[in-house]
């Protein structure tokens, strides 16, 4: 850094090929596609998890119909 001069590499860029070109159109035209097929497949597993957590509770909603313990009915 100190006592040293302006760095004067000159830096050519690189031509992608047409090949690389039209590779990565297709990339890029792709990518919604994809993204729309991943949301749809995230949400079925996300409406699946809870139909199934939907299914336990229903199981389940018999200990919660009515009180455990009343103390009236003891008495």
């Amino acid at each position: 850094m100190f006592g040293l001069g302006p760095s004067r590499r000159v830096v050519t860029p690189q031509v992608p090929s047409e090949d690389e070109l039209l590779r990565l159109a297709d990339e890029v035209t792709a990518t919604p596609a994809r993204k729309t097929e991943t949301l749809a497949m995230v949400k079925e597993g996300a409406v699946a998890q809870m139909q199934a957590e939907a299914k336990r509770l229903d199981a389940d909603a018999w200990m919660f119909e009515a009180p455990r313990f009343n103390p009236r009915a003891l008495a």
